[in-house]
């Protein structure tokens, strides 16, 4: 079936918003529309420079992606948007949205039922910027008083006044509420680790983009980059857990020792959730997955 493809731009004003790497009061978005056969599927974009993408090379990705004839079989059976996506991933991110979207309105399913899941209830966060400062723990309170059972808070300015800031929200929400932080890839190797020392006993759940991805060159060998990988797995207290994959036996070996009790998944045998390949057909895969305590699930993926 053909589908036409049409996009267009959209610059929305927004409150003023503080991150690592400076002040945000818009966001350009790119919406993707895809209609066949009555029905339109809708996708959208955010161009990003931190995945080397910019609002240029989505108006050109899409000016030419959205200008040919494309069937639904062939999108989804030829890996259609791989050139798409090396021009632009927010362009391909738009397009592919919008073309699940417009499979899932015709077969009258979900995406997660397309994919072989069911639909559920998804908890979101509730950010707080730079731009509130010392008053974070208390615009916390008020988000927890709202409703969300989640804070993500924005650092990365620094490690001193993160650290503050990371107490003062705990303090704030209590012990029950999931606290996220994100650095936008501010902090050097050296900062991320001092900082996850010194909020250990604040209970975060991640710290997202610590460093750059150019820090990867301050390791030089591998066995740095092991040597790294131990260090933060024996910073995952005794309370916590450590969720790896047992396909890669060096990094299970690696592991042992750590105070934190592992739980493995992959194919090997010796995997504490481990999934068997079942086969695969023209509508995508199966597999079944069989859990710690003797559970087995069939799966199905409706992807190549």
């Amino acid at each position: 079936m053909k589908v036409l493809l049409g996009f267009g731009r959209l610059i929305l004003s927004r409150k003023r918003f503080e991150i690592a790497h400076g002040v945000r009061t818009r966001t350009e978005v790119f919406v993707v529309s895809a209609e066949a056969g009555g029905t339109t599927g809708w996708g959208s974009g955010t161009p990003s420079s931190l995945v080397a993408d910019s609002a240029e090379n989505c108006v050109s990705a899409l000016s030419d992606f959205c200008r040919h004839d494309i069937r639904l079989e062939d999108y989804f059976d030829k890996n259609t948007s791989s050139n798409l996506r090396k021009k632009s991933p927010s362009a391909s991110a738009a397009v592919d949205i919008a073309m699940h979207d417009l499979k899932g309105k015709m077969e009258g399913r979900s995406l997660s039922e397309m994919l072989g899941g069911r639909p559920r209830d998804i908890e979101i966060s509730a950010t707080i910027d730079l731009a509130c400062g010392e008053s974070a723990g208390e615009e916390a309170a008020k988000l927890v008083q709202s409703g969300f059972r989640i804070i993500k808070l924005k650092i990365g300015k620094s490690v001193e006044e993160d650290i503050r800031r990371v107490f003062a929200v705990r303090e704030g929400v209590g012990t029950d509420v999931r606290i996220i932080t994100d650095a936008n890839c501010a902090y050097s190797y050296d900062e991320a680790v001092a900082f996850l020392d010194e909020t250990a006993d604040a209970r975060l759940e991640m710290l997202e983009q610590p460093i750059e991805a150019d820090h990867l060159d301050h390791y030089g060998t591998l066995e740095r980059v092991e040597e790294t990988f131990v260090e933060f797995m024996y910073r995952v207290p005794s309370g916590g857990r450590l969720v790896l994959c047992a396909d890669d036996a060096r990094l299970i070996e690696l592991a042992q020792g750590a105070p934190a009790p592992i739980l493995s998944y992959g194919r090997s045998l010796a995997a504490d959730v481990r999934y068997t390949t079942m086969g695969w057909s023209e509508d995508g895969g199966r597999f079944s997955v069989t859990f710690p305590d003797g559970r087995a699930v069939e799966c199905a993926m409706r992807v190549p």
